[in-house]
């Protein structure tokens, strides 16, 4: 596959990944020819954590790995005290 092949995309608290795999393998002797083709579409939806950055999500693809980098979002920490008016 090639990064062409894939196509990734982020709605409604879920990451989309989707791409289709095309094969062909030819093999040519004397007396006959013999191809191979392998065909098929894939789709994974994974749900993401509500504290996943959804702007900052970063992916790449290298010699047929595909790697999705998901940055968690800075939170405040300790306790938050709300003044009452």
């Amino acid at each position: 596959m090639t990064k062409e092949d894939l196509k990734i995309d982020v709605k409604d608290g879920a990451l989309t990944i989707k791409g289709e795999k095309k094969l062909e393998k030819k093999e040519e002797e004397d007396k006959y020819t013999r191809i191979e083709r392998n065909y098929g579409a894939f789709q994974r939806r994974i749900s993401l954590p509500d504290n996943v950055d959804t702007n900052q999500i970063k992916a790449t693809y290298d010699q047929g790995v595909l790697t999705i980098a998901l940055p968690k979002q800075e939170r405040a920490e300790g306790t938050l005290t709300i003044k009452i008016d």
